[in-house]
């Protein structure tokens, strides 16, 4: 089992400021293989969706986001996260009136994506190669604007680009019609024209995830984090964008200097940070949130016990826990039981204990009671940082608790409520 932290208080841990950059909200993860960093990816993308069901991203082609669009798929295939409500934008596609095969990039996305996670057909937004250019164009721009991006998976090219938007010419445009005369085969794949999504909309987007991995991209890398002309998309982006995230592997962060990536500095376990300094917080209120009595400790018992030292340490339990099996007892003795074993692994923890008893249990769905009692227990508590059951957690009551918990966090957000 694998229990993710979530800072109530402030959205990053670590804040990386580029130098010379304008000092926005972006955050460099370095991760030890493309492997794992696709899938912190996928389980970061999984969170947001959990989040807003009804997701609208822009998502780009070719080799490199391959891996978080497989376990994206993955997690949509164990149910752990449904992709059909989400609206995707392909972030852009090639046309020719010469080639017989039209739409490589939807037709890419498909084998990769669309499919194997069962979207629509009508929650796929891509330029319609059946028209010319110009009408695609049109179409796609008033698609893109019905669906505003939330959410945006692209990588850095070798020139600081994302796919076919370029910022060498200084200038922020929405979808647009580009010539590929000139450029060779490997970049054009033979075709003379392609529509991309545009600079304006990635800055409009809510929120970017920037892929960057091999030793190829060492020096891309650094360029673009000492580029104070912000000259190229990606460090025009890192300026101006309110909410940045840059996942990449050790190899493309080998030639960043330590104050660019903190990440380094930390000792790591298969890719888990480890954390051992007992002032890492202090003075904090920390919740853990627990769907059955024991998950405290099978979770993070280690980790609350250590972080009780300087802090208030609360275990939440969300559910009566009564489907358990205690022979000879009837649901009230065994609830009874279960709360007195949460109590006791409470103490032995160093931490106090509180009992949601979320009507979900008896339903296995979250309704709006749920998100109620969890939102009255969040205002009342006010907690600094909350420990939830991880987005990736194939277990449906953790699963449903965790949905009750981010919607209700939504849901104060939105009313406006500050801590």
């Amino acid at each position: 089992l694998c229990w993710m932290a979530v800072t109530v208080s402030n959205y990053t841990q670590t804040i990386v400021a580029g130098k010379g950059l304008v000092s926005n909200e972006w955050k460099l993860i370095v991760s030890n293989s493309y492997r794992e960093a696709s899938e912190r990816a996928a389980i970061l993308v999984a969170s947001r969706i959990f989040e807003k069901p009804d997701l609208n991203l822009a998502v780009s082609v070719g080799m490199t986001p391959i891996g978080t669009y497989e376990h994206l798929t993955n997690l949509s295939t164990r149910q752990v996260v449904d992709l059909s409500n989400c609206h995707f934008l392909l972030m852009d596609e090639f046309f020719s009136s010469k080639k017989e095969t039209k739409g490589p990039h939807l037709k890419d996305m498909s084998h990769t994506l669309f499919n194997p996670a069962n979207i629509p057909r009508e929650h796929i937004h891509v330029p319609e190669v059946e028209l010319s250019p110009e009408q695609a164009l049109s179409s796609f721009t008033e698609l893109s604007s019905l669906h505003p991006i939330d959410l945006v998976l692209c990588h850095c090219g070798e020139y600081g680009n994302i796919g076919w938007i370029y910022y060498t010419q200084k200038q922020v445009t929405g979808p647009t019609i580009i010539n590929l005369d000139g450029r060779t085969d490997q970049e054009s794949l033979g075709y003379d024209t392609c529509i991309s999504l545009g600079l304006e909309n990635l800055l409009q987007a809510k929120e970017l995830i920037i892929f960057a991995f091999g030793l190829n991209k060492a020096h891309i890398l650094k360029d673009v984090f000492n580029d104070t002309k912000q000259s190229t998309t990606v460090s025009y982006l890192l300026a101006n964008h309110p909410r940045v995230l840059f996942f990449v592997d050790r190899e493309a962060a080998s030639l960043l200097d330590n104050n660019e990536s903190t990440s380094s500095q930390r000792k790591a376990i298969k890719g888990f940070d480890i954390i051992d300094d007992p002032h890492w917080r202090t003075n904090e209120r920390i919740i853990c949130v627990s769907p059955h009595p024991d998950d405290t400790s099978i979770s993070a018992g280690a980790t609350l016990s250590f972080l009780s030292k300087n802090n208030t340490i609360s275990s939440v339990i969300a559910t009566t826990g009564h489907r358990a099996y205690i022979a000879n007892t009837t649901p009230e003795e065994r609830i009874k039981i279960r709360e007195e074993e949460a109590r006791e692994e409470a103490a032995h923890l160093g931490a106090k204990v509180f009992y949601l008893r979320l009507p979900l249990y008896h339903r296995s769905r979250v309704e709006e009671d749920d998100i109620r009692i969890v939102s009255d227990y969040l205002q009342n508590e006010k907690p600094h940082v909350i420990f939830l059951p991880h987005t990736g957690d194939a277990h449906p009551t953790h699963r449903a608790v965790l949905q009750a918990f981010l919607l209700a966090l939504k849901s104060l957000k939105e009313k406006g409520f500050e801590y």
